[in-house]
C-alpha cells in the first residue's frame, strides 16, 4: 500500500513540473504576412505564394499566371482580387470567370483591383464577369498593357463592361477585346467604361 502511495505521489508531482514548464515550452507561432490578394477561394501569403497555374513575388508585387483555369462566384469582388497595383505577367492560356449571378453586390468581376493593374507577357487571358447586378471583365482604378492577348467580358446585367477603369485605360502593346451585353438597368456607358473594344498592336 505505501509503494503505492509513493508511486501515486511521484507521478503526481511529475504530472506537476509538466505543467509548470509547458509555458516555456509553448512555440511562439508567427502570424502570415496577407498580400491583399486573393485568387478564386486562396489568399495569398508569405506562406502561401503559389497554386495551380498562378505564382506570386511579393517584391516586384507580380502575379504570374501559367495555364490558369479559375471559374468561382464571388460577389461584390473579383475572381482574382487585389487590394492594391498588381502585376500581371501572362504565359500560355488562362481563364477566369466569375460564376456569381446575384441581383446586389457590385462588381462581380473576373478580376478586380483597387488600384493600378499592369499586364504584360506573351500567354493570353479571357477573363469574364458574373451576370449579377454589375458584370466586368476587368474592374481597376487604371490599366497598363504593354503585352499579351486579353479578352474581357461583361456578361448581360443591370451594368455591363468589359473594362472598368476609373483613372483610364493605356496601351502599350499587345492585342485587347473589351466587349460587354447590353445593360438591363438602363445604365448608360461612361467615359471610363470600356464597353465594347477592339485593339492590336503591332
Amino acid at each position: 500500500m505505501k509503494k503505492m502511495m509513493k508511486k501515486i505521489w511521484a507521478c503526481l508531482l511529475a504530472c506537476t513540473m509538466i505543467v509548470t514548464m509547458l509555458p516555456g515550452l509553448m512555440v511562439n507561432v508567427k502570424a502570415a504576412t496577407s498580400y491583399e490578394l486573393r485568387i478564386g477561394d486562396t489568399e495569398v501569403t508569405d506562406e502561401n505564394l503559389s497554386g495551380a497555374g498562378w505564382s506570386y513575388d511579393p517584391s516586384t508585387k507580380t502575379l504570374t499566371l501559367d495555364g490558369l483555369n479559375c471559374q468561382k462566384s464571388k460577389v461584390g469582388e473579383g475572381v482574382i482580387h487585389s487590394y492594391r497595383d498588381l502585376n500581371l505577367v501572362l504565359k500560355n492560356e488562362n481563364k477566369i470567370e466569375n460564376l456569381a449571378s446575384a441581383l446586389s453586390g457590385n462588381w462581380q468581376s473576373g478580376i478586380r483591383v483597387n488600384g493600378k493593374l499592369t499586364i504584360s507577357g506573351s500567354g493570353s487571358l479571357i477573363t469574364t464577369g458574373g451576370t449579377g447586378y454589375t458584370s466586368h471583365g476587368i474592374s481597376v482604378n487604371s490599366l497598363i498593357i504593354n503585352s499579351g492577348t486579353i479578352t474581357a467580358t461583361g456578361q448581360e446585367a443591370e451594368g455591363s463592361s468589359g473594362i472598368y477603369a476609373r483613372n483610364g485605360v493605356t496601351i502599350n502593346g499587345g492585342k485587347l477585346i473589351a466587349q460587354a451585353s447590353t445593360s438591363s438597368g438602363g445604365v448608360k456607358p461612361r467615359n471610363r467604361m470600356w464597353r465594347n473594344f477592339y485593339f492590336k498592336w503591332r
